[in-house]
């Protein structure tokens, strides 16, 4: 179900499309009056007084319902770095293929290798506590930087490199990022001036620094994605390593995603799908 909401010469459409072959005609169509009835509600209740009252669930219909949102599971302590390098470690899979791009394939040990190497040039520069952008083409340089901002106690910031020059900009300057990992093969010249764009390539083919990185909690900032803006000025979402890993957890163990499997990691790191494309993967081996 696509739920659609706009105005019209100055009227609210909340408008459905969905696919015919899973939902029965009258099933959306009274779904869609019960969603109706509670925005008119909303639109003329007083908020601080009126309660609004959920039609009674038969018996049957509240024992489906429960079973549906049964599902626990203990909340990770872990940040996502970690919980991949520990399950690397344990389930011994370092030696395996974690990425495979256009320029070839790259096990589990060569990934976080990279990664580390990244973290302690990040952590010479004192970026803890900070947003650090990703300018770059699909590839398993993304995945090397995403890990090691991370792992330097930083927060990661993806650009699409198919945004126009001005959404790239307006979304650095919004996020106060001075920093960007960008590849050899984006021409940064024409960007903005008091941005550091750093070659990610001269950093993980060079001896860099043992500077000691932070030590990064679960509640601490992994990324922010920003919105689209198709609704309004493009938003920052920020999302800690507690609540991506949760999320990650849950997935897994209900699909039983395993070593065996692969996944076309179709989705573009600004977009949030990516992160299951890119850590849902990456801690199953």
């Amino acid at each position: 179900i696509d739920n659609k909401a706009y105005e019209r010469e100055g009227d609210l459409v909340a408008e459905w499309d969905y696919v015919e072959q899973l939902f029965a005609r009258e099933t959306i169509e009274q779904m869609h009056q019960d969603y109706c009835n509670v925005l008119v509600y909303l639109s003329e209740a007083d908020w601080d007084n009126d309660k609004f009252e959920l039609p009674q669930l038969s018996n049957q219909d509240a024992l489906f319902l429960l079973s549906k949102n049964i599902e626990t599971q203990e909340v990770p302590e872990k940040t996502l770095f970690t919980y991949y390098e520990e399950q690397a470690k344990q389930e011994g899979f370092l030696s395996k293929f974690a990425v495979i791009d256009a320029n070839g394939s790259y096990t589990h040990e060569e990934i976080i290798t990279k990664s580390i190497q990244l973290a302690h040039y990040l952590c010479s520069l004192s970026c803890k506590d900070v947003l650090i952008g990703i300018f770059m083409e699909k590839g398993h340089k993304q995945v090397i930087s995403a890990l090691g901002i991370m792992m330097a106690g930083c927060g990661y910031l993806p650009l699409s490199i198919e945004w126009p020059m001005g959404r790239v900009e307006e979304v650095l300057h919004t996020a106060q990022v001075q920093k960007v990992l960008v590849s050899s093969t984006q021409n940064t010249s024409s960007y903005l001036s008091d941005i550091a764009w750093m070659a990610i390539e001269n950093i993980i083919t060079v001896e860099t620094s043992n500077a000691c990185c932070p030590t990064v909690s679960a509640d601490d900032l992994a990324y922010v994605i920003f919105t689209s803006g198709s609704t309004g000025k493009p938003k920052g979402v920020s999302i800690s390593h507690r609540s991506a890993l949760n999320t990650l957890l849950a997935v897994n163990r209900r699909y039983q995603v395993g070593q065996a499997d692969k996944i076309l990691a179709l989705s573009d790191l600004s977009f949030d799908l990516s992160v299951y494309d890119i850590f849902g993967l990456l801690i199953v081996g």
